[in-house]
Protein backbone atom coordinates (compact mmCIF):
# COMPACT_ATOMS: atom_id res chain seq x y z
CA UNK A 1 0.00 0.00 0.00
CA UNK A 2 1.59 3.65 -0.67
CA UNK A 3 0.64 6.27 1.36
CA UNK A 4 1.01 10.12 -0.01
CA UNK A 5 1.50 11.97 3.37
CA UNK A 6 0.93 15.89 3.25
CA UNK A 7 3.91 16.12 6.53
CA UNK A 8 7.80 17.17 6.57
CA UNK A 9 10.03 14.80 6.10
CA UNK A 10 13.44 14.71 7.90
CA UNK A 11 15.22 13.20 4.29
CA UNK A 12 14.87 16.96 3.42
CA UNK A 13 17.69 17.23 5.84
CA UNK A 14 19.92 15.00 3.96
CA UNK A 15 19.08 16.62 0.86
CA UNK A 16 20.11 20.18 1.93
CA UNK A 17 23.20 18.18 3.41
CA UNK A 18 23.90 16.57 -0.36
CA UNK A 19 23.10 19.67 -1.96
CA UNK A 20 25.72 22.49 -0.09
CA UNK A 21 28.49 19.82 -1.64
CA UNK A 22 27.52 20.48 -5.15
CA UNK A 23 28.86 22.80 -7.66
CA UNK A 24 25.79 24.15 -8.21
CA UNK A 25 24.97 25.16 -4.36
CA UNK A 26 25.19 29.05 -4.37
CA UNK A 27 22.76 28.79 -7.79
CA UNK A 28 19.83 26.89 -6.32
CA UNK A 29 20.22 29.63 -3.03
CA UNK A 30 20.55 32.61 -5.08
CA UNK A 31 17.44 31.44 -7.06
CA UNK A 32 15.58 30.02 -4.27
CA UNK A 33 15.76 32.69 -2.25
CA UNK A 34 13.37 32.25 0.67
CA UNK A 35 14.13 28.42 1.60
CA UNK A 36 18.21 29.83 1.45
CA UNK A 37 16.87 32.02 4.50
CA UNK A 38 15.29 28.82 6.67
CA UNK A 39 18.71 26.96 5.56
CA UNK A 40 20.61 29.53 7.26
CA UNK A 41 17.78 29.86 10.56
CA UNK A 42 18.41 25.74 10.12
CA UNK A 43 14.67 25.51 10.27
CA UNK A 44 13.89 23.36 7.00
CA UNK A 45 10.72 22.65 8.48
CA UNK A 46 9.38 26.23 9.42
CA UNK A 47 10.14 26.53 5.44
CA UNK A 48 7.56 23.70 4.75
CA UNK A 49 4.97 24.49 7.33
CA UNK A 50 4.82 28.02 5.84
CA UNK A 51 3.90 26.35 2.76
CA UNK A 52 1.79 23.45 3.87
CA UNK A 53 -1.64 23.99 2.16
CA UNK A 54 0.39 24.58 -1.16
CA UNK A 55 1.87 21.01 -0.46
CA UNK A 56 -0.93 19.68 0.92
CA UNK A 57 -2.39 20.68 -2.93
CA UNK A 58 0.41 18.97 -4.59
CA UNK A 59 -0.03 15.61 -2.68
CA UNK A 60 -3.48 15.27 -3.43
CA UNK A 61 -2.88 15.42 -6.73
CA UNK A 62 -0.38 12.63 -6.40
CA UNK A 63 -3.71 10.97 -4.82
CA UNK A 64 -5.71 11.56 -7.70
CA UNK A 65 -2.81 10.35 -10.11
CA UNK A 66 -2.23 7.24 -8.57
CA UNK A 67 -5.57 6.69 -8.16
CA UNK A 68 -5.85 6.31 -11.73
CA UNK A 69 -2.65 4.12 -12.50
CA UNK A 70 -1.82 2.19 -9.31
CA UNK A 71 -4.04 -0.55 -10.57
CA UNK A 72 -1.98 -0.47 -13.75
CA UNK A 73 1.14 -0.97 -12.23
CA UNK A 74 0.09 -3.56 -9.53
CA UNK A 75 -0.88 -5.38 -12.79
CA UNK A 76 2.70 -4.92 -14.10
CA UNK A 77 4.04 -5.77 -11.18
CA UNK A 78 2.08 -8.99 -10.70
CA UNK A 79 2.12 -10.12 -14.22
CA UNK A 80 6.27 -9.71 -14.80
CA UNK A 81 8.05 -10.09 -11.03
CA UNK A 82 5.29 -12.33 -9.47
CA UNK A 83 5.22 -9.50 -6.62
CA UNK A 84 2.57 -7.98 -4.40
CA UNK A 85 2.93 -5.01 -2.13
CA UNK A 86 1.54 -5.99 1.22
CA UNK A 87 3.22 -3.87 3.39
CA UNK A 88 3.10 0.11 3.58
CA UNK A 89 5.13 2.70 1.84
CA UNK A 90 5.02 6.32 2.55
CA UNK A 91 5.80 9.12 -0.09
CA UNK A 92 6.53 12.60 0.83
CA UNK A 93 7.46 15.80 -0.56
CA UNK A 94 11.17 16.98 -1.34
CA UNK A 95 12.29 20.82 -0.86
CA UNK A 96 14.93 19.94 -3.34
CA UNK A 97 16.09 18.46 -6.71
CA UNK A 98 16.59 15.05 -4.95
CA UNK A 99 14.55 12.51 -4.48
CA UNK A 100 16.35 9.86 -2.12
CA UNK A 101 14.60 6.87 -0.75
CA UNK A 102 15.02 4.48 2.71
CA UNK A 103 14.83 1.24 2.16
CA UNK A 104 14.76 -0.09 5.59
CA UNK A 105 12.37 2.97 6.47
CA UNK A 106 10.25 2.12 3.72
CA UNK A 107 9.65 5.86 2.34
CA UNK A 108 11.04 8.01 -0.50
CA UNK A 109 10.61 11.57 -1.35
CA UNK A 110 8.76 13.11 -4.01
CA UNK A 111 9.23 16.37 -6.73
CA UNK A 112 6.91 19.20 -5.92
CA UNK A 113 5.28 19.07 -9.64
CA UNK A 114 1.72 18.70 -10.83
CA UNK A 115 3.07 17.22 -14.40
CA UNK A 116 1.51 13.63 -14.68
CA UNK A 117 3.76 11.96 -16.75
CA UNK A 118 6.92 12.97 -14.02
CA UNK A 119 4.79 12.08 -11.17
CA UNK A 120 3.93 8.33 -12.50
CA UNK A 121 7.49 8.38 -13.57
CA UNK A 122 8.36 9.25 -10.04
CA UNK A 123 6.95 6.97 -7.91
CA UNK A 124 6.57 3.76 -10.72
CA UNK A 125 10.93 4.36 -10.41
CA UNK A 126 11.29 4.23 -6.73
CA UNK A 127 8.52 1.48 -6.04
CA UNK A 128 10.38 -0.61 -8.45
CA UNK A 129 13.62 -0.16 -6.07
CA UNK A 130 11.38 -1.44 -3.33
CA UNK A 131 10.16 -4.25 -5.27
CA UNK A 132 13.67 -5.15 -6.55
CA UNK A 133 14.88 -5.20 -3.22
CA UNK A 134 12.72 -7.06 -1.93
CA UNK A 135 13.48 -10.06 -4.33
CA UNK A 136 16.74 -10.12 -3.65
CA UNK A 137 16.21 -10.62 -0.10
CA UNK A 138 14.02 -13.92 -0.82
CA UNK A 139 16.94 -14.62 -3.07
CA UNK A 140 19.65 -14.14 -0.85
CA UNK A 141 21.82 -11.84 -3.60
CA UNK A 142 24.53 -10.17 -1.98
CA UNK A 143 24.11 -6.58 -1.58
CA UNK A 144 27.53 -5.55 -2.89
CA UNK A 145 28.56 -1.99 -4.69
CA UNK A 146 26.85 -3.60 -7.75
CA UNK A 147 23.84 -3.99 -6.63
CA UNK A 148 22.09 -0.74 -6.24
CA UNK A 149 23.15 0.35 -9.75
CA UNK A 150 21.67 -2.90 -10.43
CA UNK A 151 18.70 -2.10 -9.20
CA UNK A 152 19.14 1.61 -11.00
CA UNK A 153 19.38 0.15 -14.31
CA UNK A 154 16.30 -2.20 -14.23
CA UNK A 155 14.51 1.29 -14.16
CA UNK A 156 14.75 2.71 -17.65
CA UNK A 157 14.82 -1.08 -19.13
CA UNK A 158 11.23 -1.74 -17.60
CA UNK A 159 10.23 1.70 -18.61
CA UNK A 160 11.42 1.14 -22.13
CA UNK A 161 9.28 -2.06 -22.21
CA UNK A 162 6.04 -0.77 -20.72
CA UNK A 163 6.35 2.22 -23.34
CA UNK A 164 6.92 0.17 -25.72
CA UNK A 165 3.83 -2.01 -25.08
CA UNK A 166 1.59 1.16 -23.59
CA UNK A 167 1.05 -0.84 -20.54
CA UNK A 168 1.01 2.26 -18.14
CA UNK A 169 -0.91 4.56 -20.75
CA UNK A 170 1.36 7.51 -20.02
CA UNK A 171 5.33 7.60 -21.29
CA UNK A 172 7.51 6.55 -18.47
CA UNK A 173 10.86 8.47 -18.00
CA UNK A 174 13.84 8.00 -16.09
CA UNK A 175 17.28 10.50 -15.77
CA UNK A 176 19.84 7.71 -16.41
CA UNK A 177 22.19 9.73 -14.42
CA UNK A 178 24.30 7.34 -13.07
CA UNK A 179 24.11 4.70 -16.22
CA UNK A 180 25.81 4.76 -19.62
CA UNK A 181 24.37 3.72 -22.48
CA UNK A 182 26.52 1.03 -22.86
CA UNK A 183 25.05 -0.60 -19.34
CA UNK A 184 21.49 0.27 -20.88
CA UNK A 185 22.38 -1.63 -24.21
CA UNK A 186 24.50 -4.60 -22.67
CA UNK A 187 21.62 -5.20 -19.94
CA UNK A 188 18.40 -5.25 -22.50
CA UNK A 189 19.49 -8.89 -23.62
CA UNK A 190 19.33 -10.34 -20.11
CA UNK A 191 16.21 -8.44 -19.19
CA UNK A 192 14.30 -9.15 -22.13
CA UNK A 193 15.02 -12.48 -21.13
CA UNK A 194 13.35 -12.51 -17.86
CA UNK A 195 10.56 -10.83 -18.94
CA UNK A 196 9.66 -13.72 -21.13
CA UNK A 197 10.35 -16.04 -18.57
CA UNK A 198 13.35 -17.18 -19.83
CA UNK A 199 15.45 -16.70 -17.16
CA UNK A 200 14.51 -16.53 -13.21
CA UNK A 201 14.98 -13.38 -11.39
CA UNK A 202 18.22 -14.20 -9.68
CA UNK A 203 19.81 -15.08 -12.79
CA UNK A 204 19.35 -11.71 -14.28
CA UNK A 205 20.07 -9.73 -11.57
CA UNK A 206 23.42 -12.16 -11.65
CA UNK A 207 24.22 -11.04 -15.33
CA UNK A 208 23.44 -7.45 -14.74
CA UNK A 209 25.08 -6.98 -11.96
CA UNK A 210 28.14 -8.38 -13.99
CA UNK A 211 27.61 -5.61 -16.42
CA UNK A 212 27.47 -3.08 -14.60
CA UNK A 213 30.55 -4.17 -12.76
CA UNK A 214 32.27 -3.44 -15.42
CA UNK A 215 31.75 0.00 -15.62
CA UNK A 216 32.30 0.45 -11.40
Amino acid sequence: MLEFCHDYCDLNEWCCSQMSQRADWNTFLQCNKEIASYIQKNDLRGFFTLHMEEYKKNIGSYKQMWGRYSHKWSAVVGKYFSYSNSYRIKAYLSLFPLYPRDIDGRLFLLPITDNIDTMLSVVCHELLHFLFFDKCTVYNIENDKTLWLTSELIVPLLFEHLNNQSEMGRELTCSKYCLSEEMISEGRKPFTQFLNSEIEFFQMVKLLKRIVGRFI
